[in-house]
């Protein structure tokens, strides 16, 4: 059995039930992991390591093979659950990212991982894509953030997703010293800091806690 046919017989058992849902899920590029499943592109030891802790599976049987033997899990996969995925462009209204339109997919997360991280339910969970480059390097174009929607004001200063005038921004903000300002601050220095009055249409849509991002 080749790495390939193994990798396929991992992304099976791990229940995807074709290569484009996996990369959907994991947030691969297509053309690169198919390469991967039908041999035409070799990986590396990083990249089984990689596609092994996403399918659970031992690295070595990736690579090298058990006599073919089926793959050996690490450990039990545990519950999951499964955290919608939204495009950033679609309208959001001014209560929720989810008002209008239907998920694109959904993508699994270990309900453990999803507890270190936040105490709110999956059902307050959402996945947007970031467009544009205001937020460089800490968030990148392509990249895919997990956004708890039940943070409708700040809580400290981080990343959130605001809602001005209708549009859908991310950005870094934090308090100003007079209490009655909030500064909009975007990593990327090309961009200039904003300080927006507190009372004026500014609406939380989440704060932001987790990104995924393809390393090819």
């Amino acid at each position: 059995m080749t790495k390939g046919q193994r990798l396929i017989q991992a992304r099976k058992k791990a229940g995807y039930e074709n290569a484009m849902d996996a990369c959907e899920a994991f947030g691969w590029k297509y053309s690169t992991y198919a390469g991967h499943e039908n041999d035409s592109r070799g990986f590396s030891a990083e990249t089984a390591k990689r596609y092994s802790r996403a399918y659970r599976i031992k690295p070595n049987w990736l690579l090298f093979g058990e006599d073919d033997a089926a793959p050996a899990i690490d450990k039990p996969m545990g519950d999951v659950a499964s955290v919608p995925v939204f495009d950033l462009s679609a309208s959001a209204g001014v209560g929720s990212i989810v008002d209008e339109g239907e998920p694109l997919h959904y993508h699994p997360f270990l309900v453990d991982d999803l507890n270190r991280l936040t105490r709110s339910s999956s059902d307050n969970l959402a996945l947007i894509t970031v467009r544009g480059d205001s937020m460089e390097p800490t968030l990148r174009p392509g990249d895919m953030i997990l956004i708890d929607q039940t943070v409708r004001k700040m809580q400290g200063a981080g990343i959130y997703v605001i809602n001005i005038a209708g549009q859908l921004y991310v950005k870094r903000l934090s308090m100003a010293m007079n209490g009655r300002e909030l500064i909009v601050e975007s990593d990327n220095k090309h961009y200039e800091t904003q300080r927006i009055d507190s009372n004026e249409e500014l609406y939380f849509i989440g704060r932001v806690l987790w990104l995924s991002r393809a390393m090819f």
